[in-house]
């Protein structure tokens, strides 16, 4: 009796134990009845999970199970489910590409020496350009309708030249060099391109694109200065094609570094410091590792990035706050600036801080057998026979103007009606709220013009292709000016002199640690004539505008 009495309520028990745990899942599954409908790839996974747990033991298994089971779910399915998705690059990339954020761009794991299209021998840079399109024809083709192609871009930014793309390096004319009309032999060392030697040159012809200049990843191409583009004769071609990968400061530094005709000449803010530059040169490159393309992205080949001189845009400007988000600063005071005053003005204190750049250049004085060049202070001549006589200096703080985004242009055969001659400025004044107080690079000199139509000339300087006679041959301005006014499609009285020219240039580069930014009193009591600016006194005076 005892023993069946115990069996009974044994029996019992556990009944009741299996009723309530029934009835507790059923509890459960109403509580979490809202939860489950939005399990949908994983339902599958944790259906199996559940009905393994139950056949082995409830209580001590759930902890174990659910923990590791959940993670490795998602873990494995995401890869799956991604996979799935479209692809967002239209047409698909081809071989060796991957498509990142809407762009094909070269798997950077791919090793171009494994290919035996690349293998060499090659006799020519176009040999090597024949082989990179065999697989890249449709980046070939992009590339042809590029300003670094063309010279010349869409100018939405230039006054008189919003809706034109017809404008550029080809055409324009500066206080540098003055035009490549006539020249194009030797400023063509810069073209992405072989064979521009004279305005014959074939544009669509994708054969002649120089794709080493901008992927050589060997560090020993370059150009031979006189030939039009054409690659050195000691360069390794066979090396330079094997080696090609996306582009580094050494590529863009080839021409970006020498614009104007020597390391730092034009720009003031680009040279070759920057090639291994530490923080003080420039923060982004030098403390974050920076390339020239983590800020000048390319979409098909077309570069963002714009300003004086160049003004052609091939996409979205390049602006500090595309990674800096407003309000930067974490201070009211220093953020209302910046309603009124360019990033650029206060982090880059001064430009060409690690070695001089020119600031002025005079023709006039060129062609002067006798005289010697002097070095100045900061070992550098003061003339050269071919050019004239130069004024450079290093360290020095920005010339400061409004800037609207906006700016004037010199085109070839423009006619000038004040002196010194505007070459390029910015537009933009203390009035207009779209306008920033910018740092540039304020270049003067004078140069060829013809006195009575009031143009600026394009001397044939350089090469035996314009005629018999370049300046930097016989040294006669009279035959130089009228073979380049010929060759460029301009009248020409027959009457020139030098008029004074000025150039203003963006600065955008060389920006500083922040302990190095402009303080209170670098700009204000005196640090900045603020009358120059439109204000009528010093804005922590009067007032800002």
């Amino acid at each position: 009796m005892k023993n069946g009495f115990s069996f009974r309520w044994i029996a019992l028990f556990v009944m009741v134990l299996l009723v309530a745990l029934v009835m507790g899942c059923d509890d459960d599954e109403k509580k979490t009845n809202t939860a489950d409908t939005q399990v949908t790839e994983d339902a599958a996974d944790l259906a199996v999970d559940v009905t393994a747990e139950i056949d082995d033991d409830v209580l001590p298994d759930t902890p174990a199970d659910v923990l590791p089971d959940t993670p490795a779910d998602v873990l494995l399915d995401t890869p799956e489910d991604l996979s799935d998705t479209p692809q967002d690059c239209t047409p698909a990339c081809q071989a060796h590409y991957l498509c990142v954020s809407g762009a094909c761009q070269l798997d950077p794991a791919f090793d171009h020496a494994t290919l035996t299209e690349l293998a060499g021998p090659f006799e020519s840079g176009p040999a090597v350009t024949a082989a990179c399109i065999g697989c890249h024809d449709s980046q070939a083709n992009d590339f042809l309708m590029t300003a670094h192609w063309n010279w010349v871009g869409p100018t939405p930014g230039v006054a008189g030249h919003e809706t034109g793309s017809d404008l550029g390096k080809a055409n324009t004319i500066n206080s540098f060099c003055v035009s490549i009309a006539a020249n194009e032999g030797r400023c063509t060392q810069c073209h992405a391109g072989y064979g521009w030697a004279n305005k014959n040159f074939d544009f669509t012809n994708k054969g002649n694109i120089d794709c080493l200049v901008c992927h050589d990843g060997s560090g020993q191409y370059k150009k031979a200065p006189t030939t039009a583009g054409l690659p050195d004769p000691a360069v390794d071609l066979v090396a330079a094609a094997q080696s090609v990968a996306p582009p580094t400061h050494d590529n863009c530094g080839t021409c970006h570094f020498f614009a104007g005709g020597g390391d730092n000449v034009k720009q003031g803010d680009l040279y070759t410091a920057l090639l291994t530059p530490d923080e003080n040169t420039d923060v982004h490159m030098g403390r974050l590792g920076f390339q020239c393309t983590e800020c000048h992205k390319s979409n098909n080949h077309k570069i963002t990035g714009s300003g004086l001189p160049s003004a052609v845009e091939e996409g979205p400007r390049v602006k500090c706050t595309d990674c800096h988000a407003a309000p930067v600063h974490n201070n009211t005071n220093l953020d209302s600036h910046t309603a009124h005053v360019a990033c650029q003005t206060c982090h880059i204190p001064a430009f060409s801080r690690q070695a001089a750049t020119k600031m002025d250049w005079r023709w006039e004085a060129a062609g002067d057998a006798t005289r010697t060049p002097v070095n100045d202070a900061n070992g550098k001549p003061d003339y050269d026979k071919m050019k004239g006589e130069f004024i450079w200096a290093k360290n020095v703080r920005p010339t400061y103007a409004w800037y609207d985004g906006t700016s004037t242009r010199m085109q070839l055969g423009d006619v000038y009606t004040t002196t010194p001659v505007d070459m390029g400025s910015p537009k933009g004044d203390i009035t207009n709220l779209d306008a920033r107080i910018t740092p540039f690079k304020f270049f003067t000199g004078n140069q060829p013009a013809d006195t009575v139509n009031n143009v600026v000339l394009p001397p044939h300087l350089f090469g035996m292709g314009a005629g018999p006679n370049p300046y930097w041959v016989a040294y006669d301005w009279a035959l130089a000016l009228q073979v380049g006014a010929n060759y460029a499609g301009i009248p020409y009285s027959g009457t020139f002199g030098f008029v004074d020219t000025s150039m203003y240039l963006s600065i955008n580069h060389e920006v500083a640690p922040k302990a190095q930014a402009l303080g209170c009193s670098d700009c204000h009591n005196g640090g900045i004539d603020f009358t120059t600016l439109g204000y009528t006194g010093d804005p922590m005076t009067v007032g800002g505008r």
